[in-house]
């Protein structure tokens, strides 16, 4: 039996969109922007399902992000990690914060995107494994405590974690302080260091095996051409461990 062209169309359309709909129910047609963290689930958190998930906030989420997605006012997020009035929170990344205060802390201490999963979870009274260190500015951990809701464990976790730090006054520091970091050891394919720049690619020229390489980031190896450093902020790693730990590989140290 042969159809005419209206009835051929109508069938497509019932078969594309009734598809759609199928699969939506199955939950396997998702248009949700990948940059939105994933939700708690039940079990996660009794009586919390449906809020984001803060262990999904990445490195390359902005602070503007992450006052949306978890609903906490900017000015608390750029008073609890030392950012000026003046910096644009819609540009500044969570991950960025290695940079900013990294040279006023030891090489077993770390303040960035971590730091603010740890804020944003307490903030939220939300799940959070406190079996990592995790340091927060001072100031950060003064609001979490003001706001009276965490228990003896992790008030203590706060007092052991808590850092001092100068937060640069204004936006022009926190920029110089930024671009110092990209532009430090930009010398391209340097046997010892990694940088900003550095690309897995060479990595692996430089001797580290993949499946080290895969070991030390705890997921697949990703394309060659990626820079090291973007990829921890796309995945929330931080760079200054995942850095440390590929130049003890090449170096042998």
């Amino acid at each position: 039996m042969k159809m005419n062209a209206r009835i051929m169309t109508i069938v497509v359309l019932v078969v594309l969109f009734g598809g759609i709909a199928l699969a939506t129910a199955l939950g396997l047609w998702n248009t949700e922007n990948t940059r939105t963290p994933t939700r708690l689930e039940k079990g996660d958190a009794a009586g919390e399902y449906g809020e984001y998930n803060p262990e999904d906030i990445r490195g390359s989420y902005t602070f503007t992000e992450v006052s949306k997605f978890f609903e906490i006012p900017l000015d608390e997020l750029r008073l609890a990690f030392g950012l000026p009035e003046d910096i644009d929170m819609t540009v500044f990344r969570t991950g960025d914060l290695e940079s900013l205060y990294g040279d006023q802390l030891s090489e077993d201490q770390e303040i960035g995107n971590g730091s603010v999963k740890l804020f944003v979870a307490l903030y939220k009274g939300l799940p959070f494994p406190l079996t990592e260190p995790e340091y927060l500015p001072e100031a950060a951990a003064e609001i979490l405590k003001a706001r009276g809701n965490l228990d003896d464990e992790t008030l203590a976790f706060l007092d052991q974690y808590t850092l001092q730090v100068t937060a640069p006054e204004n936006a022009e520091a926190v920029e110089a302080v930024q671009a110092e970091a990209e532009e430090e050891h930009t010398e391209s394919g340097s046997a010892e260091s990694v940088n900003g720049n550095t690309t897995f690619k060479q990595v692996l020229d430089a001797g580290v095996p993949e499946e080290r390489i895969v070991e030390i980031l705890g997921m697949e190896m990703p394309n060659h051409i990626l820079t090291v450093k973007n990829f921890c902020l796309e995945n929330g790693l931080p760079f200054s461990t995942v850095k440390g730990a590929l130049e003890a590989e090449i170096t042998g140290e």
